[in-house]
């Protein structure tokens, strides 16, 4: 038996978003009372929710969104567990728990489970573990073609709580895997559902023209 598992956060006006980010709003223009039908409108950032990052983000040169074929948002995930095993997540770590999932191929979606969804929209939320950039270039080697994880940044946020601008922060570990052509998912959820093999995964972001970043639908499917 085939079971679906969405590995997505539901955007709301809820949704945590970093300090320089536009909250979501979603707002009914046209509602039954008045107009006898629903219509909503959506504001919110690129990178709300569960939200994927192509290299533009951080490379003034790097591809928009745009610029992928869809079969670059569907592939095999394998969950990395790092649960427990501190903040910095170095490439010793990193590489232990992808040995233990039985190794990465080339085109894989590397998973990271530090179990961090769990503080999704806690006042430690940007307190989450983080890749050394050492950690990104192994992963890097290995020709995953996304990393993805149930913490909102590659790098780490500490300096979002500390007043740091984000040029005095350090964005190794999103620029290693970016100037690799390495798509990158933030704010996964329920990675647990997922581990322990290799599972077909999509995670598909808007089809919007020149962004650097997207929330996304992700879903793996599991046979029990």
């Amino acid at each position: 038996m085939v079971r679906i598992v969405d590995l997505t956060n539901p955007l709301s006006a809820e949704t945590p978003v970093h300090p320089l980010d536009t909250p979501v709003t979603i707002s009914f223009p046209l509602n039954h009372a008045k107009h006898d039908m629903a219509l909503s409108s959506l504001r919110l950032s690129s990178h709300a929710g569960t939200h994927m990052d192509a290299p533009l983000h951080m490379l003034a040169d790097g591809s928009s969104l745009d610029a992928y074929p869809v079969s670059r948002f569907v592939g095999t995930a394998v969950v990395l567990d790092v649960r427990g095993r501190g903040k910095a997540l170095t490439i010793e770590i990193v590489a232990e728990a992808a040995d233990a999932a039985g190794g990465l191929q080339p085109g894989d979606f590397a998973l990271v489970w530090s179990g961090w969804d769990a503080h999704y929209g806690a006042s430690d939320m940007y307190e989450h573990p983080y890749l050394t950039a050492e950690a990104a270039v192994y992963l890097r080697d290995q020709s995953v073609s996304l990393v993805g994880a149930d913490f909102t940044s590659m790098d780490s946020s500490s300096g979002t709580n500390e007043g740091m601008t984000l040029k005095e922060m350090d964005l190794s570990a999103h620029k290693v895997l970016m100037t690799a052509d390495i798509l990158i998912v933030e704010n996964l959820r329920g990675l647990e559902q997922i581990v322990g093999g290799r599972t077909p995964c999509v995670i598909l972001p808007l089809p919007t023209v020149g962004v650097e970043g997207s929330p996304v639908r992700a879903i793996a499917w599991v046979e029990d």
